[in-house]
């Protein structure tokens, strides 16, 4: 996989604490960066991120990269602030969330990764779209998407009555997939998907999210 230029923008100083809506009252610092040169393995992403990849983390001398990995320690060091058990409260429950977070991972990103790049940013790029690897991809999401309807009829979230990071990790790609593509249905004309994404995207510490995004 090549890697593309991280060269930072701006770095931007967020503190949470201020924020009455975030799930989490913490000051972190935030880099900006730009995809478009190639950069070489002595700047800064390669020192916090072996593969020169995004996301990566620093907390005092703690690094890490995965975001997965990285919404998990956030919410075990900071369980007690902002939204309390995202990343629940005893090791049945910590099951259950991770048990959707894979189902997250290996499942449901690997297509709506894809069907993101093609609808999303790929016209923004200015590169042909693959309309046999949309259609193949939309496919696979809604066998997954067919799975968490069932769940979310007897679930209010995905791993139970509390929101968590099961859910939250959901919110990026459809995000895209809703907002900025003719997608939308593969999510709001399923009752129970429908309902779940309405609750979990109006939250407001993910409306702050996307108001940052669009600055």
């Amino acid at each position: 996989m090549s890697h593309f230029s991280l060269f930072p923008l701006a770095w931007l100083k967020v503190n949470t604490r201020n924020l009455t809506t975030s799930n989490c009252r913490y000051t972190y610092l935030i880099l900006f960066i730009k995809f478009n040169v190639v950069y070489n393995s002595a700047s800064l992403m390669f020192m916090v991120q072996p593969f020169g990849q995004v996301p990566a983390f620093q907390d005092d001398d703690i690094t890490l990269f995965e975001s997965r990995a990285i919404c998990r320690y956030i919410a075990e060091k900071y369980a007690n602030k902002g939204t309390t058990g995202l990343y629940g409260t005893n090791p049945l429950v910590k099951a259950s969330i991770d048990q959707w977070l894979e189902a997250e991972s290996q499942s449901f990103n690997p297509p709506s990764s894809i069907l993101t790049f093609q609808l999303v940013f790929a016209p923004r790029m200015k590169l042909k779209q693959d309309e046999a690897l949309i259609k193949q991809n939309e496919a696979k999401l809604v066998k997954v998407l067919d799975v968490y309807e069932n769940r979310l009829g007897s679930s209010r979230y995905l791993a139970g009555d509390e929101f968590t990071m099961a859910d939250l990790s959901h919110l990026p790609n459809t995000q895209f997939l809703v907002e900025k593509t003719d997608r939308a249905e593969l999510f709001t004309s399923r009752k129970n998907v429908g309902r779940w994404w309405t609750e979990i995207s109006t939250r407001p510490s993910w409306k702050k999210v996307v108001e940052m995004q669009n600055v």
